[in-house]
Parts: C-alpha cells; structure tokens; sequence
C-alpha cells in the first residue's frame, strides 16, 4: 500500500452498516458496527468483531482503532457493539451525535418524548389488525429503533440497543479517553477540527446541527395529533400497558401516565376523537416517523485525508 492510500473496507453485515478506514499511517477508524440477525449477512454480532480484530493485525500488527464513529443509535447500525469481542481491540476515542449526550437537557428530553412515543405505538400495535406484513414491519422498525414487542425475531439473546450505546458510552476493556466526544462541540455550524489522534486528517461535521429548528424536527410532539392519541391510550389503559413492551430505557424515561393531562389537557370531545384517531392510525407510517427522527439524529462526517474527501452521511434524512 502506497504511503499516501487510504482504504476503506466495507464488512458485509447484511442490513446495517461497518467500514474501516485505515489512513495512510496505519491509522485507523471504525465507522458503525451494525447487525441483525435476519440481514443475511457474513458476520454474526460476535464474530464482526473477531475479523475487525484479525484485520487490524495484519494492517498494523496490533489490534487498535484510533477513533470509533457510531453514527447514530439504529440497531443496525450499533448492534454488534454488544458484543464482547470487542474487549480484545484497544480503542482511542469514540465519537457520537451531540443527540447522545446523557448530561445534554435538550438531548434527553429528546430521547425521552421519542421513546415514548415509540413504546406506546409498540403498545397499541396488537390492537390494531395489522396485516402480517404490517405487523412484521411495525415490528422491525420498532426493534430498529430500540423498542421490542414481545420477544423479537430480529433480537439476539440478551442484547439491546441500549446495551450497544452503554458500550460506546462507557465500555470497551481498553480506551484511551474514558467519556465519548458529542459532535458538533459547539453552535457554530457546520464544524471543522483537527485532532492529534488522527493527524493529517481535517474533520468536517456536518451534522445534526445544535439547533431548535433540528430539534423541533426531531421531537415527536410536532405530529400532535398522532403523538397524543397514542399516549392517551397508554395513560387511559385502552391498549396494552407501556410494561408490555421491552423498553430500553427505564420509568426515568418513560412519561408517567399521571402527567400526561398536564401535557395534553383535553375535554370529552378531544378524548373521543383521539380514541377515534389511534383506531385509524397507520402504524407503518408512524412506525416509519419514528425511525426518521433517528435517522435525522445522524453523525454526517466529511473527512478530508490530503486530496481525499470522505463522506459518511449515517442515514441522514434531514439536516
């Protein structure tokens, strides 16, 4: 290999996404780590992680990757960041959307209208006469995103998306710099930066953008009349409860049936008419707005490598 290449190898995982790129130093980054057990891909969750390791070594003798970039919180994009494996691979830093964030408000509140919105649809689902193949799609979106009715076909025994992003946020046996780095780091938009671990290489974020237009775009609430009539359900005990469902995240993020009035006060004829709405709602429609938001909340990187310009767009809808 030239001293001045740069490859890019591309893992067949099926569904999802994985690329290394190994700079002209034997420098490299790992963008995504997808998986899902119907992808028909190469790669298993666990032995992904095996072949990265395995490639590492023989492109720099030792397995290390310098920066991983998880675009954003899709299953088919973190899934194999459940895996163990990666403990045999010494990782420098990791990089993420400023949407993952635990300690940003806006971010968690966020994540919070989202996954409830997402788990009351999961409730109302078997409620809803979907078709087999609307079921199967509810269903797949739903996983994607994080959220499980019943016992998943897609899911892998004891993995979850949220054990994916506890992975990225704090795991790996061996790393370098302990807390994630949120992109962009600041307001001004869009982003460029250096950085000593990847020298040479000039990093141009793109996205998601620090502000409230973004944010409005993201928040399940814009849609209100969908977004109350499900949660309306959960509160009033018209469809299965939120327990139902397999959350990822714990009642600190869930909104609490008791508050959902304060939220959305409603008379008798709003009720009604919301209860109307959840009967005629397409779930594959919303099941698909849920899996936009995410897909908005996408990392979108240009790494600019001496003449090279690399773009990794995630699954970026909106920006």
């Amino acid at each position: 290999m030239s001293n001045k290449t740069v490859r890019i190898r591309m893992y067949h995982v099926g569904f999802g996404d994985c690329f290394l790129i190994i700079l002209p130093d034997k420098r490299t980054i790992l963008i995504d780590a997808g998986f899902h057990g119907q992808g028909k891909g190469e790669f298993s969750g666990n032995a992904l992680p095996e072949r990265i390791r395995e490639d590492l070594i023989e492109i720099r003798n030792e397995a290390r990757i310098d920066v991983v970039i998880a675009t954003h919180r899709h299953q088919d994009h973190i899934y194999s960041f459940n895996s163990e494996n990666w403990g045999e691979i010494e990782i420098g830093e990791v990089w993420l959307p400023w949407v993952e964030d635990r300690s940003d408000p806006e971010a968690t509140k966020l994540w919070k209208k989202q996954q409830s919105f997402a788990m009351n649809l999961a409730a109302a689902a078997p409620m809803l006469g979907l078709s087999e193949e609307d079921k199967e799609n509810v269903e797949f979106l739903l996983w994607n995103a994080g959220v499980e009715i019943g016992v998943s076909e897609f899911a892998v025994g004891g993995w979850s998306n949220a054990g994916a992003l506890d992975t990225l946020h704090e795991g790996f046996a061996r790393r370098d710099r302990t807390k994630p780095r949120f992109l962009p780091e600041g307001m001004s938009f869009p982003e460029t930066f250096e950085t000593p671990v990847l020298p040479n290489v000039k990093v141009h974020v793109l996205g998601p953008a620090r502000d409230a237009d973004l944010i409005e775009h993201l928040d399940p609430a814009s849609d209100g009349e969908t977004y109350k009539a499900f949660a309306l359900a959960a509160s009033a005990n018209l469809l299965p409860s939120q327990d139902a469902a397999c959350a990822p995240f714990g009642p600190a993020w869930q909104v609490p049936d008791t508050e959902i009035n304060e939220i959305f006060p409603l008379d008798g004829t709003d009720i009604e008419r919301l209860k109307d709405l959840v009967q005629t709602t397409d779930a594959v429609f919303a099941a698909t707005k849920v899996d936009g938001m995410i897909n908005s909340t996408s990392l979108v990187l240009v790494l600019e490598i001496g003449k090279a310009r690399l773009l990794f767009p995630g699954d970026a809808e909106w920006g």
